[in-house]
C-alpha cells in the first residue's frame, strides 16, 4: 500500500467505512459531481499557450518552446550554460530516453538528493491563468525532482497547457 493510500485508509477507518471505496460509493460520488454543474467562469478568449507564457514570464521563469520533444536537451544545455550552471542534472525517467550526451548533459535517472543542483522533470499540466505547473508524484515522478534543486527544468507539451484550476 502506498502512502497516500495509507492514509486515506486511515480516515475512511475514523469514518468507519472499509478501507477501499466500494464501486456504489464512487457511483455516488459520480451523480452528486453531474447534478451539481461547475459556478459561471469568467471569459477566457485568449490562446492557452500565449497566456501561459505571459503569466510564467511574470513569476519570473524562463519559457522555451520546441518543435519536437528530441530538441529538449539542446535548449536545456544552452539554458545551463548561460547560467553558468553544471551540466548534469537528476531526471525523470520518462526524458531520460532522450540523447542527453549530445547536448552535453549528464542524467541521473533518480530521486534528487540535497547535492542536486538541477532537476528535469514533465509536468501533469500548465495553467495558463496563472502561469503556474501542476505535478503529480508517484514512483516514476519523484517530487524531490522538481523541489530539491535550485533549478527545475519542467518539460511541458502543449496539449497539457489548460486555460484554468478547473480543466487542470
Amino acid at each position: 500500500m502506498t502512502s497516500r493510500e495509507n492514509i486515506l485508509a486511515r480516515i475512511r477507518a475514523r469514518q468507519g467505512k472499509a478501507a477501499v471505496p466500494t464501486g456504489s460509493e464512487r457511483a455516488a460520488v459520480r451523480a452528486h459531481i453531474e447534478a451539481h454543474p461547475g459556478s459561471a467562469r469568467p471569459r477566457m478568449e485568449w490562446d492557452p499557450v500565449v497566456r501561459f507564457r505571459e503569466r510564467a514570464l511574470g513569476l519570473a521563469s524562463t519559457v522555451d518552446e520546441v518543435d519536437t520533444i528530441q530538441s529538449v536537451p539542446g535548449v536545456v544545455a544552452r539554458y545551463l550554460r548561460s547560467y553558468a550552471l553544471p551540466l548534469s542534472a537528476v531526471c525523470w525517467p520518462e526524458l531520460a530516453v532522450l540523447d542527453w550526451r549530445a547536448a552535453g548533459v549528464d542524467i541521473a535517472v533518480r530521486e534528487a538528493r540535497d547535492t542536486d543542483l538541477v532537476g528535469i522533470t514533465g509536468a501533469y499540466c500548465a495553467i495558463a491563468e496563472t502561469g503556474t505547473l501542476m505535478m503529480l508524484s508517484g514512483p516514476e515522478t519523484p517530487s524531490t525532482v522538481s523541489l530539491l534543486p535550485e533549478t527545475h527544468v519542467a518539460v511541458v507539451r502543449r496539449a497539457r497547457v489548460v486555460r484554468g484550476m478547473e480543466e487542470a
